[in-house]
Parts: C-alpha cells; structure tokens; sequence
C-alpha cells in the first residue's frame, strides 16, 4: 500500500473520531446558539410568595398612630379597633416570577392611615431594590377599611385612625 492511501486513511479515520466526539458532547458555543434560540425561550423560575401579619410592636410607631389590638379597658374609656383587610387592588398571585429565586422571609411595617391606604412602608434589612420597589407596590395595592376610635362605650360616631401593622413576606 502507498504511503498516500495509508496518510488518506488514516486521516479519514480521524475526522470520522472527531466527528464523533463533536457530535456526542455539545460545545459552549452550540449550548449559548441554543440559549439564544428564539424558538426556545427559557422559562423565569416561579417562586411562591405567601404574607401573614407580624408582631407590630417590632416596628417604630408615631405619636399619633396606634397598635392594631388593645386590651380592652373600663367602660368609659377610649377603645380602637384594628384596620380590616378589604380587598388587593393588583389582584396579586401567590406564584411569582420576580423573585429570582430568592428564599426567605422579609418583615415590612406599614402605617394604614384614616383613609384605609398603606403607606410609611419600611424594612428591616433591604431585601434587594427589585424585591423591595415588588413589595411595597404590593403593599400600596391592599385596601383596608380604617381602624376606628371610640370615646367610651355609647360613642356613636367613632373617628377613624392611624394603625401601625407588620406582616411577614414568605418566599420558598
């Protein structure tokens, strides 16, 4: 046999291994063509974000607002109730896709003022600026009846009132 036929065999033999191996295991290259693939988009992760209400009182309440439940008192005495949830204006769900994949639990205080609105919202320890701006739009979406003041027992007018109240944001 020639040493040309050897070298062409030979050489056939191995761009059909490299053949082989380029075809079983894909590059980094052919992997971000098929990221960037349009008819393959990549689906965000869901998370699943759940409130329940916190102990108020590790919050900084103003003068002029109130804890949300009072022991009540003789009967002369002034009495208030706490806001009542009514409804989320966002019509929020409790599966996400903006937490990028964030875990935890992120406590926020908020003030409910006269009109049933949330507002003074303030954390703890910043859960990032995404997850924080999500949060408090969020929050300014719930709508509350106001918690109500009355002067004694036969106050048939009560007025309504600050409340200072604190939930707990689950992320899993």
């Amino acid at each position: 046999m020639s040493t040309g036929k050897k070298w062409l065999i030979v050489g056939g033999a191995a761009l059909s291994l490299w053949f082989v191996i380029l075809m079983s295991e894909p590059s980094a290259t052919s992997q971000k063509r098929q990221a960037r693939d349009p008819y393959q988009p990549t689906l965000p992760k869901l998370s699943r974000m759940t409130t329940h209400e916190a102990d108020p009182h590790i919050c900084q309440k103003p003068d002029d607002a109130f804890w949300p439940y009072q022991n009540p008192v003789a009967g002369g005495s002034d009495q208030h109730s706490a806001p009542k949830f009514l409804f989320d204006a966002s019509h929020a769900d409790e599966k996400i896709n903006w937490a990028n994949g964030f875990k935890g639990v992120v406590p926020v205080c908020f003030m409910v003022d006269e009109h049933g609105n949330s507002a003074n919202i303030t954390f703890f320890q910043s859960p990032g600026k995404e997850l924080e701006e999500r949060i408090t739009a969020q929050i300014k979406a719930w709508r509350y009846k106001p918690g109500m003041l009355k002067h004694g027992w036969s106050d048939e007018n009560p007025q309504p009132i600050k409340v200072q109240l604190a939930f707990d944001f689950v992320f899993e």
